[in-house]
């Protein structure tokens, strides 16, 4: 059974979310622009788009310090589990 928590801002808690997605959506609820996000990183601007959009794969380190800094799992930013840690189960 799939749960949907339908009063949070959406971040990983339904089967067609993407990582890039999940990232815009947590980047968003905190009230950062992609620049911003990119200086706390310390990587380009349009690198957190190509995430976003995902035009490109976000490496596992990065995955690491955006799970720490959003304060959800890895596996919240990979749309395996949602942010409350219930699992996901893919279509």
């Amino acid at each position: 059974m799939q749960v949907f928590h339908t009063n949070l801002p959406p971040k990983c808690n339904n089967s067609y979310m993407t990582t890039g997605r999940v990232i815009a959506n947590l980047r968003k609820e905190k009230g950062l622009s992609q620049v911003e996000l990119a200086k706390i990183l310390g990587i380009g601007k349009s690198t957190i788009a190509h995430y976003e959009v995902d035009k490109r794969q976000v490496p596992n380190i990065l995955l690491v310090k955006l799970a720490d800094f959003f304060d959800v799992t890895t596996d919240c930013l990979l749309c395996r589990e949602d942010e409350f840690g219930i699992k996901i189960k893919k279509p």
